[in-house]
């Protein structure tokens, strides 16, 4: 009986050895696999924030035009000058926001760059676009139904809530920060 112990142990040890082996190293990754990966999420950073830098230059550039513009009612093509910047700038930023949430973005980007900007488009931007649309709107009497819903831009306000440093997140009121901001 002892011979035969001996000879499973001799076969069952190399075969275990390899298994785990194989396991392991389809779990763990190497430097190198490691290097690539931390460089794919650096480069992807780069590009979303390039990409975000420009859809808010080009929503700013909207807003300054309008705002600079006081000597006139506002005019139709305002809105469709603000909203097409203010649209692909919100979705932008819900790009980054889902980029961040399935982990595609490194930690430093993520909470140095992009959060701080997410932040600010939950509590100022969103608030914002909402309410100076409706207005150019209501001066044309165009039909816009510009009533915010969490649901459209639930990924920025995810991300707000798991990486920010305040918590969870509660938008202003619409209406409070559009008059505020008149006065």
């Amino acid at each position: 009986m002892l011979p035969e112990i001996v000879k499973y142990q001799d076969i069952a040890i190399p075969v275990l050895t390899f298994l785990m082996g194989f396991f392991a190293s389809r779990f763990t990754l190497s430097k190198a696999e490691r290097l690539t990966h931390e460089n794919a999420q650096f480069a992807l950073s780069k590009q979303m924030a390039e990409s975000q830098n420009q859809a808010y230059t080009r929503l700013m550039q909207a807003l300054t035009k309008y705002v600079g513009d006081k000597d006139r009612p506002p005019l139709i093509d305002d809105f469709f000058a603000i909203s097409g910047p203010a649209q692909d700038y919100l979705f932008q930023q819900k790009m980054v926001a889902d980029a961040i949430l399935s982990n595609k973005i490194d930690a430093q980007s993520r909470d140095a760059t992009f959060i701080p900007k997410l932040t600010e488009t939950a509590d100022k931007v969103i608030p914002t676009a909402y309410a100076t649309l409706k207005k150019i709107a209501d001066k044309h009497g165009l039909p816009y139904p510009a009533e915010f819903e969490r649901a459209n831009y639930q990924s920025i306000f995810d991300a707000v809530e798991k990486f920010g440093r305040l918590g969870p997140f509660a938008p202003p009121e619409t209406e409070a920060r559009h008059t505020s901001a008149e006065n």
